[in-house]
């Protein structure tokens, strides 16, 4: 009678040499990648908030710079204003003075300007305030000249050119102003004088005809120079 018999065999290994495989990096790598993105997310606010920064300020320094040739505008305009309205109305020139004042307007002077001023031109004005600065330039150019027998008449363009600046801000605003402006010489006719009084006064009776002749002056919507009455 024959019995089926079965070698088993078992592999035993030693516990001092058994390998276990190791995942060695992956978290080290996943950390620096988190790492990496937060710190560019953290720069790129950084940088973002600096050019919002710098929008701003830009923004803030354009608007003051208009502000700022701006205010040149007004102070050449009200400075030329003043010149001209503590200066009087009408002068007195000799017949030599009129051809001198004409020949040298002919040839582009502004000679008869500087006599209704007061004072050499171009005009020049500066003025500043916390970190502003704006200056005014304001001079004549002849537009046409026309000449009569016993007179003549000039006009000009005012042009008022004004520059602003900010304290430690490189750009700088321009603006300008152009004005009319007419001059008569020489003969003038009474139709050119909105009032004319022919009679030597005191100085006495001066003060009495304004006091006891009260005179009112219409308002000119293209004139912004006050009528006033001048004796001569």
């Amino acid at each position: 009678m024959k019995f089926l018999s079965f070698l088993k065999i078992r592999l035993y290994t030693l516990p001092g040499r058994i390998r276990f495989t190791k995942r060695q990096g992956a978290i080290t790598l996943l950390s620096l990648f988190i790492s990496f993105v937060f710190c560019t997310l953290g720069m790129s606010m950084m940088l973002m908030s600096q050019i919002y920064l710098k929008i701003s300020a830009y923004k803030k320094n354009a608007v003051l710079l208009n502000y700022a040739t701006e205010n040149g505008i007004k102070l050449g305009y009200s400075f030329l204003l003043n010149r001209i309205s503590e200066q009087p109305t009408h002068f007195v020139i000799s017949d030599l003075d009129m051809e001198i004042l004409m020949d040298d307007t002919l040839q582009g002077g502004t000679r008869i300007i500087e006599q209704l001023v007061g004072m050499e031109i171009p005009l020049y004005k500066t003025s500043s305030w916390q970190g502003m600065s704006w200056q005014s330039h304001t001079d004549w150019i002849l537009d046409q000249m026309e000449i009569e027998e016993n007179f003549f008449q000039s006009n000009f363009t005012v042009s008022i050119e004004s520059e602003g600046t900010i304290q430690n801000f490189k750009p700088i605003r321009y603006s300008s102003l152009d004005l009319e402006m007419g001059v008569f010489s020489g003969y003038i006719p009474l139709a050119k004088f909105s009032f004319l009084l022919d009679q030597d006064l005191t100085t006495e009776q001066k003060s009495d005809f304004v006091a006891l002749n009260p005179v009112e002056f219409m308002p000119s919507g293209e004139n912004k120079l006050p009528p006033q009455i001048s004796f001569f």
